[in-house]
């Protein structure tokens, strides 16, 4: 049972009591963030209300959990620590969303607020409290909550102001949420986008490279011959293809090394993705590390857009490096950290 109403206040302390509804009201409006809304609610309450905490919850839309979000003054054992989860059974600021009606007691009893959170939180010195429903738009968000370590701390008189005061908080804690998820779809929006225009970039770049090769390509379909030497090739080709071991092709220009490494990607279980090719001969000495690994927009002079590298281009495919000994000895080691890369 709630207790019963103190005895009138005189016109002054009336005064008082609007003016402190006046006071958080500004603070409502003035604070975006749960937590700093808090506080300054609270600064204001610890003048009318013999509190040794206040805190606020809200229900956690995916646990169901009411999530402690602000805490003015630390709960006793910290037990009620900002960030700690509690229970919707057993609990009073439980017990006000449920009936949407506000839970004011003069002693903690046991076998209504059965939960173990409540029990540490009395051996911790609780003794009484007042938990009052936020609804805003007819939904209940959570609970605001004043807490004394001394029994019958508060009265029906001071649950009302605080009734009218959840009013107000509420709307600001809806703003708040409201605010904090459209931080959070701005940020998931901003990655998507970033993911987005990253393979773009990528496919982009396998295009214009897809684009130099038709100009260039023999479109060889297969390798015609039926000597000793080049079926014993063919074998080795087929016994390495669905390996991921680099490969090293040595042969006189116009051998066919290019029509091997093809042979090699179109047997391997890379077949799906781009064989990518550079003439590390035909690429000045200055460029070519920019051209394996790539480069950021302004990383040197000219480089007046990201490049991706062949490396990354080849990423899941196959890369071949022809004439790979005209790499200079500097670059050479540099290639030893790649992984993964048919050469």
């Amino acid at each position: 049972m709630l207790p019963q109403s103190s005895q009138p206040h005189d016109a002054s302390d009336e005064r008082d009591r609007l003016r402190l509804l006046l006071d958080v009201t500004n603070a409502v409006v003035s604070n975006l963030t749960i937590r700093e809304l808090l506080i300054a609610v609270a600064g204001w309450l610890r003048k009318f209300f013999p509190l040794d905490l206040a805190s606020m919850v809200i229900q956690d839309e995916e646990t169901g959990l009411l999530k402690v979000h602000a805490l003015d003054a630390p709960a006793p054992g910290g037990v009620l620590a900002e960030g700690a989860m509690l229970p919707l059974d057993g609990t009073p600021p439980g017990i006000a969303i449920a009936t949407r009606k506000t839970v004011l007691r003069d002693r903690i009893d046991f076998e209504e607020f059965y939960s173990p959170i409540i029990r540490e939180a009395y051996k911790a010195g609780l003794r009484s409290g007042c938990s009052v429903p936020l609804i805003c738009h007819d939904q209940v968000l959570g609970t605001i909550n004043v807490g004394s370590m001394k029994e019958s701390a508060f009265t029906r008189r001071d649950a009302e102001l605080l009734e009218l005061i959840a009013g107000q908080v509420a709307i600001a804690v809806q703003n708040a949420l409201n605010f904090q998820r459209a931080e959070r779809e701005r940020d998931h929006n901003k990655l998507l986008l970033d993911e987005v225009a990253a393979l773009k970039n990528k496919l982009a770049s396998e295009k214009l490279y897809l684009e130099e090769e038709i100009q260039t390509e023999y479109n060889f379909e297969e390798i015609i011959g039926q000597s000793a030497s080049l079926k014993k090739i063919l074998q080795q080709v087929a016994t390495v293809a669905p390996t991921d071991s680099a490969v090293l092709l040595c042969g006189e220009t116009g051998t066919g090394k290019e029509l091997i490494a093809r042979a090699i990607h179109n047997l391997s279980h890379r077949r799906e993705r781009t064989l990518v090719k550079l003439n590390c001969a035909a690429i000045p000495t200055g460029l070519l590390e920019s051209e394996l690994f790539g480069h950021e927009k302004g990383a040197f002079t000219g480089a007046i857009a990201q490049r991706v590298g062949r490396f990354e281009l080849a990423n899941k495919g196959t890369l071949l490096l022809d004439e790979v000994g005209e790499i200079p000895l500097d670059l050479q080691p540099k290639l030893l950290r790649v992984t993964g890369a048919r050469v």
